[in-house]
């Protein structure tokens, strides 16, 4: 057979094979249709400035006029809000029921003041909700992506055992206490940043106007100025 003769059929196997993988995981996964509904759940919350994401919890945080709870969820699928209670300004909520699988539940709040990330939280700031923010971390993922037109905010974090990703964000002061974690903040501009770093941290950094940063001997960062 001809060496052309080979690469035809080469040709309609792989795309007669991608057709009738993309049909079975439309059957086996309905959310892989771009013709499946959306079910939106909502509750009012109180006021609240502080969020504690209790162990296992997956969240992301808005800024709002007022203060509610946001399950976006497929129809084909079962979905419930995580228990959570309000004490004393903070908010305490809990993991994903078990139904919940991979959503995130929203957030939407005027002004908070302090994140507090337990172990295996996942926590996703989308805007800036607070000219400073304090941030505790302990075996914990925390996201911030507010884009380049953000206006200024500052930082101070402690994180332990825990990953960290700060991306397009202009940081007017980012002071940190790091211990066996890993941050990468590329593409972002931070004015003044200071803090310790121990215990292997790894630190990845944008665009930086002034930096005084101790590290031990076991950590590292990189800078991209």
């Amino acid at each position: 057979m001809k060496t052309s003769n080979y690469i035809i059929i080469s040709f309609f196997v792989c795309l007669f094979g991608g057709i009738f993988a993309l049909f079975l995981a439309a059957k086996i996964d309905p959310r892989g249709s771009s013709h499946y509904e959306i079910i939106t759940q909502e509750k009012v919350l109180d006021n609240f400035t502080v969020v504690v994401a209790e162990s296992g919890s997956n969240i992301k945080l808005y800024t709002a006029e007022s203060s509610k709870m946001v399950l976006n969820y497929s129809k084909e699928d079962t979905c419930s809000f995580p228990s959570f209670t309000i004490k004393d300004d903070t908010l305490f909520i809990s993991s994903n029921p078990p139904g919940n699988k991979y959503y995130q539940t929203e957030i939407l709040c005027k002004q908070i003041k302090s994140i507090d990330g337990k172990e295996k939280s996942q926590i996703n700031l989308e805007r800036t909700i607070s000219d400073t923010l304090f941030i505790k971390l302990n075996k914990s993922n925390f996201r911030y992506f507010p884009g380049k037109n953000s206006t200024d905010i500052s930082f101070n974090l402690i994180a332990t055992e825990s990953e960290i990703q700060i991306g397009d964000a202009n940081i007017a002061n980012l002071n940190m206490n790091l211990h066996r974690t890993k941050m990468d903040a590329w593409g972002s501009h931070i004015k003044n940043l200071s803090g310790k770093l121990h215990e292997e941290t790894r630190l990845s950094l944008g665009q930086i106007d002034k930096i005084n940063i101790e590290a031990d001997s076991t950590s590292t960062y990189r800078l991209n100025n």
